[in-house]
């Protein structure tokens, strides 16, 4: 019975699988013949105008030979990842298609402008020189060789991150481990190669038939005019809009999916985009959204994050800054914060995820306290990092982890442990300068920094750093020497390019584990937890500690569109000798930024600080919240009874849903609801922005 059930299921998704591919042969025909009728219309009007020239055919050629290289890649991405697209209509594709055509021809006319700049003055004899002619069509087959690079970086960029080139090309391809991630995982000669033939192909297309006539005669009154009207088309293309602004990446977000919207953007579109992101850093929410006022914005804020014992110090410069008192006397317990690279909720089983993957956590949980409706601030470990430490959801443009304002200027839990008397340490098996972690923890509050040339364990080590085992027993060393209270804040990073974790057998793998090699390195990374908690359970620092786990944000291949529900991440408290080994859950809808509250609520006391988040432990199950934002800087907002809204950058209103865990998503409607969501996202990210712009976030 279960195995004709199987053979059913298998004939069932091959069946729509057929269905799905049939649909892509549609689009490519109708495709086909939308880019034919193009070019026969097109040569139509020139050669009836007297037009068939190189002055006029040349850019024509290169811009239609551009858009072609972005149709195919976007054929190739639903055709190597059919998964993702299934559940949409044809007519629903073919829009994301049409609607790609604005885009691809705003890059198409920005790489035509040098030829129409040497082509259109160009007097007719140096047009008949032959040597002209294939340096010109030289010229053309690189563009056409450069985009198609660029496609495929997009295109294995695309099936890793679930979105287009973006800020990461900049900030992280000048690291030597992340180049030799490139030359080891991805077909890199492969596609020099390739590139080389569409180079060469190209240039010998472009020059035949871009120069296959140079006419003489003609009006010259016709000549310029039509010069005139094909450089503002141009211009035009470049804008990609009549109206006062150019385009932007709106108009791609015409559905609710953010998967969609992506395979309508191109890869040097956002490439262009996140160009500006980086070098002209600080970029206000009002590019993107729409905001409330700074005022109402941060009464908005100090609104949603105060709690029942916090006491508000008026500062008119930082409204949030307070005083919390927890109620409690102060205990000096050793703080234990493990942050987990690119841990969704997909891959452990208690948060409803696949089973078997990481038995240790779930062992823990059943013992500790565990939030299972934590939500990632981010994709990113800068932004998980910075919600974490320092209860801060980020900023658009680059994470404030990473810039230079930050260094010295920046709350982290680490500065208010450290001023109790702390020893605050930081241990990572990697590169102390890898995303600024070295100036930016270092200069603010964490006094020793534990880097891979300060391990004492060192027996595996990918071009990232050490592996966890080394990390675990670095750290567990470290913690035995302590002389005095500790908090130490611990970064993984087994589970991340190129998954490569020491041999050994570190317990079976589930069967139903698509990718083997990820499921190992997190399979391994759960090994690890468990040999360091079985150790440390059998060190004299155990009893006095407080061990919590949290991730910097989603990851892997189980989560790879990054919807709302795909930023769930675990987050647990273990400590035995101090709450004790009766489990518990916690449903609150909570953020990163909870998490540093939350330990200083365990520790007693009194603090000042001005975090955007409190105490999950005693939170009112539907005062939680928590703001997520894509690297497409699409924004989520979820309430504490799971509504959810998604904003999308330069678009008026958002779509609202109903958040289930594990992962259901259902569209609602509620317009004074849909206002209310808009209005704290918009606020919050807007206080963010105004409370760094000031640098008084300290």
């Amino acid at each position: 019975m279960k195995r004709r059930k199987k053979i059913q299921g298998y004939l069932e998704n091959s069946k729509l699988r057929i269905l799905y591919y049939l649909r892509i042969l549609s689009i490519m025909k109708l495709r086909f013949l939308i880019m034919k009728n193009v070019w026969r219309t097109f040569r139509l009007v020139i050669e009836r105008e007297g037009l068939a020239h190189p002055r006029f055919r040349f850019p024509a050629v290169l811009v239609l030979m551009v858009i072609s290289v972005f149709s195919l890649e976007r054929l190739a991405i639903m055709i190597v990842m059919p998964e993702r697209f299934e559940a949409f209509r044809v007519d629903t594709i073919l829009q994301s298609f049409l609607t790609g055509l604005r885009f691809d021809t705003v890059v198409a006319c920005m790489v035509a402008v040098p030829a129409l700049a040497i082509i259109l003055p160009a007097p007719r004899n140096l047009l008949l020189n032959n040597v002209f002619q294939w340096i010109s069509g030289a010229y053309g087959g690189f563009v056409v060789a450069l985009v198609f690079f660029a496609c495929v970086a997009d295109f294995f960029f695309f099936q890793e991150f679930g979105h287009r080139l973006d800020y990461k090309v900049f900030t992280y391809t000048h690291y030597d481990y992340i180049q030799q991630i490139i030359i080891d995982q991805y077909p890199l000669l492969l596609s020099i190669a390739a590139t080389a033939v569409f180079f060469i192909t190209g240039t010998v297309i472009i020059r035949r038939v871009g120069f296959s006539r140079v006419q003489t005669g003609g009006s010259f009154i016709r000549g310029i005019t039509w010069s005139a009207l094909i450089v503002g088309l141009v211009i035009l293309g470049i804008r990609g809009s009549i109206g006062p602004k150019p385009i932007n990446t709106g108009p791609a977000y015409f559905s609710s999916s953010p998967v969609l919207a992506q395979l309508t953007l191109n890869g040097c579109f956002t490439l262009r985009e996140a160009f500006v992101t980086v070098f002209y850093r600080d970029v206000a929410p009002a590019e993107y959204y729409d905001v409330p006022g700074d005022d109402d914005a941060l009464l908005s804020t100090k609104q949603m994050v105060a709690g029942q014992n916090d006491r508000f110090l008026d500062d008119s410069h930082n409204p949030l800054r307070r005083v919390t008192q927890t109620d409690k006397p102060r205990q000096n317990y050793n703080i234990v914060l493990v942050i987990f690279e690119s841990l969704s909720w997909h891959y452990i089983s208690a948060l409803g995820g696949k089973d078997g993957l990481m038995p240790h956590f779930d062992e823990l949980a059943e013992h500790g306290i565990l939030m299972d409706h934590c939500f990632s601030v981010g994709e990113r470990t800068t932004r998980g990092v910075g919600g974490v430490v320092s209860g801060f959801p980020d900023v658009l443009g680059e994470s404030v982890t990473t810039r230079s304002t930050s260094v010295g200027n920046f709350l982290t839990l680490g500065s208010i442990l450290a001023r109790r008397g702390y020893q605050t340490m930081f241990v990572y098996g990697g590169q102390p300068y890898y995303d600024h972690r070295q100036s930016f923890l270092g200069s603010n509050g964490y006094n020793r920094l534990v880097f891979e040339k300060e391990f004492s364990s060192r027996t595996f080590r990918t071009h990232l750093g050490w592996c966890d085992g080394d990390l675990f027993r670095s750290a567990h060393t470290a913690f035995r020497a302590a002389k005095k209270p500790f908090f130490a804040t611990l970064l993984t990073l087994s589970f991340h390019r190129p998954y490569e974790v020491p041999p050994g057998n570190f317990g079976p793998i589930p069967t139903s584990c698509s990718n083997k090699k990820q499921c190992r390195a997190i399979h391994y990374v759960d090994w690890a937890l468990g040999w360091f908690i079985e150790n440390a359970s059998h060190a004299d620092y155990f009893d006095n500690t407080i061990f919590v786990f949290v991730a910097d944000s989603p990851g892997g291949f189980l989560s790879p569109e990054k919807q709302p529900e795909d930023f769930r991440i675990p987050l647990l408290i273990y400590a035995p000798e101090i709450i004790g080994t009766q489990g518990r859950r916690i449903s609150t809808i909570c953020s990163q930024t909870d998490v540093s509250p939350t330990i200083l609520s365990l520790l007693g006391g009194n603090y000042e600080h001005c975090f955007f988040g409190s105490n999950v432990l005693k939170r009112q199950p539907k005062k939680g919240f928590a703001i997520v934002r894509a690297d497409n800087n699409v924004l989520y907002f979820i309430n504490g009874s799971g509504l959810t809204e998604m904003l999308i950058p330069w678009s008026q209103g958002g779509y609202l849903f109903q958040l289930e865990v594990p992962d259901s998503l259902e569209p609602t409607e509620n317009e004074e609801q849909n206002h209310a969501l808009q209005f704290k996202a918009t606020g919050l990210l807007q206080a963010a922005y105004i409370l760094n712009q000031r640098g008084v976030y300290n």
